[in-house]
């Protein structure tokens, strides 16, 4: 008898049965996975801030700049600073050192951790807006830093979005002016292989997001074998008729294509909250200002019960939304960073005018094994 040799067909059908087996096994393990929440050190400012410039370099997590009010919040002025604080895991301690100073007191701007540092962008005072853009780089010991001048972006900007796609970092949306009248739906990028120690082509405008203006929105990427794609969620705006709308809509960036497509509506308002991409399929949404309270905060001052603590996965394959669980304190207008494969989130607003110095620190775990491991 003879054996009949697997057509090419049949070996390319069975190859793509087994990828899809494997990536339905992925995606299982992937829906089991949680995150358990604990602190690391707070950050050496006992009021906390909000609005710093987050990010990872040589192996460090970088804090700088904010803003807070000074006790009793209701009775002062919003206070920026400028202090560079760095945490490090010093023989199995976690230490916060104050290295220095930015070049001025700014907060509220939008940062990105690059390979050469963490890269600074935008921000207000409270005087006015700036369009600087500028790199706090460590030296290998973590102990000292150096400020690198990036091209500065063309229009001031603040309370706006970032995210770093191989060598482009894009800002998307945000205010030129303090009032939220200014915000814009434009989209900049800036080709870091184009970038020498500062020098480069500049800023480069894309298509418009094709959605309402906006601040306070999110960014997150996916990276997978077929695309990288940039995701764009929530954030607020004021309308024509001077009203504030809290946004709930989900956009998916193509880079290739330059090109925007709405995906699945978010169920509640995220603004100012924070995002990261764990996996390739999945994004997880932290916290964020619903606004159900928003045009009561003068009335309740300190009687504020502080912003939603619940944090949602977006998956991108099925375009679903999930309420994933709850978190010990919700965090807003601050950076969540990966950092040696933990979810870190320093620092930010926990009620209005209220900032924490408390640092998040979320470890993904399988359930199946906790659950075999009691």
């Amino acid at each position: 008898m003879s054996l009949r040799k697997p057509s090419l067909i049949s070996l390319l059908t069975a190859w793509t049965v087994f990828l899809s087996l494997a990536g339905a096994v992925r995606a299982a393990e992937l829906a089991d996975q949680e995150i358990q929440w604990s602190h690391l050190p707070p950050i050496p400012d006992a009021l906390g801030v909000a609005g710093p410039f987050v990010g990872v370099h040589c192996d460090s997590l970088i804090v700088a700049g904010g803003a807070n009010f000074p006790r009793p919040v209701w009775e002062t002025e919003k206070k920026w600073v400028d202090n560079v604080y760095v945490l490090r895991n010093e023989g199995g301690q976690f230490q916060w050192t104050t290295l220095g100073k930015l070049p001025r007191r700014v907060a509220y701007g939008c940062s990105v951790s690059i390979p050469t540092g963490v890269l600074c962008i935008g921000g207000c005072d409270e005087d006015k807006h700036f369009r600087e853009v500028f790199l706090i780089k460590l030296d290998q010991t973590g102990k000292q830093f150096s400020i690198v001048k990036y091209p500065p972006l063309p229009q001031p900007c603040a309370y706006a979005s970032a995210a770093r796609l191989g060598d482009t970092v894009y800002v998307v949306g945000g205010q030129s002016h303090p009032t939220l009248a200014s915000a814009t739906r434009t989209v900049w990028t800036l080709d870091l292989s184009q970038v020498d120690e500062g020098a480069s082509v500049g800023w480069k405008r894309m298509s418009d997001l094709p959605a309402p203006d906006r601040a306070f929105h999110l960014l997150a990427t996916t990276t997978s074998e077929t695309a990288d794609t940039l995701f764009l969620f929530s954030g607020r705006r004021e309308n024509a008729n001077g009203q504030v709308e809290f946004l709930r809509d989900t956009w998916q960036y193509l880079p290739k294509e330059d090109r925007w497509i709405q995906r699945a509506t978010a169920p509640t308002c995220m603004m100012a909250g924070t995002s990261l991409s764990l996996a390739d399929d999945y994004i997880h949404l932290f916290g964020g200002a619903d606004g159900t309270l928003f045009h009561q905060v003068e009335s309740l001052k300190d009687n504020h019960p502080g912003f939603p603590k619940r944090y949602y996965r977006y998956q991108v394959s099925t375009d679903q939304w999930t309420e994933e669980g709850s978190l010990p304190a919700n965090h807003v207008t601050t950076v969540a960073v990966e950092w040696n494969g933990e979810v870190v989130i320093p620092t930010g607003e926990i009620r209005p005018r209220v900032r924490t110095p408390a640092v998040l620190r979320g470890r993904v775990v399988n359930q199946k094994e906790e659950i075999r491991g009691q």
